[in-house]
């Protein structure tokens, strides 16, 4: 959200993709936060602050900070306008991220648990599942003009409502540690609030101690009372033989374990070389298992798609040898080879790789009719927000944007259904032309045949 109001976003997170200065998008964020306050160093983003008129300049700093005050008052807790979206899913950052990361789509609700049960499917607008598209979501009016106040403590969130059984929303952080009178759940709402639907028209939200945060007391209590004993001890208040005789094998144990400790790690630094050996092997074989995994995911769906049911150890998937288009400027034979058309707007001054913004790549790779391909690309994920529309053989298939994973070179592999493999050319196209987002570079594809038996 910072980078939507910022001149030059941070982006400290090399995972996570910044957008660009977008203040109408900011806004959509920023109320979802109930703020009150806003910091600007900018110009870009005091001449937006002034000229959307929602703000009222409080004061100048020096280093050019100015703090705006927002004229709205938005509630800490209140009933949406459209009925919450439930996710099934176990991955509840991803739910949230996919559905934060659309502006156009956070005025509906979405809360995300790991089940539901009939009495969500009464609750909510839909129940969707992981894979759902955030700017498709359900959008049903509460229909309800509520009146809600509340109170807020320390540890306590104190609601009364005018509207029972219907959602509300609480501008508080999720956490377990959290319970409720009055209703009989706390959902999980994005970005990290909660959901609530009371039974009446009145409930409380109390924080307390989790099974863990009693366990951290606990671990304390008994911390203190080995050391405290131990002081009275070693300074002879505690004279009592048979307490002294007890406390030190007490202690003399402790030291016993405190030495087994050392010699395991003295054992482990000894045949340290062994362990890197095997924990390399151990990555390894992760990798392969993850690319298996892939390939098996693939021929499930496709073999699914065919009407086949066997059980997942059923199908067995190869890699042969695919097409590899090097698309620098600098290997005219792979060019001419491939037939590459560029528009003017692809940059060819980059010998190794091709800038394509404002314009589209396109070319020719060898594949095999009636089976199924990936096609990837090695792209360069240096810069946010970097985008271009990917036709095969004449059909949208996806947008190649910028990945979430690290900076730098990375590879992004699309799944191609036999259907669009219709001659032994394939014909591909990277179009860009968005002007919300940089092109793409890119420096190579691969388009390889996946083989699938379903016996």
């Amino acid at each position: 959200m910072q980078s939507e109001y910022s001149k030059a976003a941070t982006c400290p997170l090399s995972y996570m993709r910044c957008t660009r200065f977008n203040f109408e998008d900011a806004k959509k964020h920023f109320r979802y936060f109930a703020p009150k306050y806003v910091v600007a160093s900018s110009d870009m983003l005091k001449n937006a602050l002034v000229q959307d008129g929602g703000f009222r300049h409080l004061k100048s700093f020096e280093y050019d900070l100015d703090v705006y005050e927002l004229s709205e008052e938005i509630p800490l807790v209140e009933v949406p306008y459209y009925l919450p979206v439930l996710v099934v899913s176990d991955d509840w950052r991803q739910a949230i991220m996919s559905w934060w990361k659309k502006p156009d789509a956070i005025d509906v609700p979405l809360a995300v648990a790991k089940s539901s049960d009939e009495t969500d499917m009464g609750r909510f607008a839909a129940v969707v599942g992981d894979g759902f598209n955030p700017e498709a979501l359900a959008r049903m009016e509460t229909g309800a003009g509520c009146e809600v106040s509340y109170a807020v403590g320390n540890e306590f969130v104190d609601v009364n409502t005018s509207c029972p059984g219907k959602p509300h929303i609480v501008k508080v952080t999720y956490n377990p540690g959290w319970s409720v009178t009055g209703a009989d759940k706390i959902y999980l709402a994005g970005p990290a609030f909660m959901l609530v639907y009371p039974a009446g028209n009145s409930f409380k939200l109390t924080y307390g101690l989790t099974p863990l945060g009693y366990l951290g007391y606990l671990m304390t209590f008994l911390g203190l009372v080995v050391c405290i004993s131990y002081v009275l001890w070693s300074r002879g208040y505690l004279n009592d033989s048979r307490f002294s005789h007890g406390f030190s094998k007490f202690c003399t144990k402790l030291v016993d374990m405190e030495y087994s400790l050392l010699d395991v790690l003295s054992n482990l630094l000894r045949h340290w070389r062994k362990l890197l050996a095997l924990a390399f092997a151990v990555l390894i074989l992760h990798y392969l298992s993850g690319i298996y995994s892939t390939m098996q995911v693939e021929c499930a769906d496709l073999c699914s798609e065919m009407g086949y049911s066997g059980g997942s150890g059923s199908f067995s998937g190869i890699f042969s040898t695919g097409d590899h288009f090097d698309m620098g400027f600098d290997n005219v034979a792979e060019n001419e080879g491939h037939e590459l058309v560029c528009t003017a707007a692809c940059d060819k001054s980059r010998g190794d790789f091709v800038y394509v913004n404002f314009g589209m790549i396109s070319f020719n790779m060898a594949s095999k009719p009636g089976v199924n391909h990936r096609l990837s690309f090695l792209v360069d994920d240096s810069h946010w927000c970097r985008t271009a529309d990917i036709y095969f053989n004449g059909k949208y298939l996806d947008t190649l944007s910028q990945s979430d994973s690290k900076v730098g070179w990375n590879k992004r592999s699309y799944f191609i259904p036999k259907e669009l493999i219709t001659s032994a050319s394939s014909n591909i196209i990277l179009n860009h032309s968005r002007n919300d987002c940089w092109g793409v570079d890119v420096s190579d594809a691969w388009l390889e045949p996946i083989e699938c038996s379903c016996s």
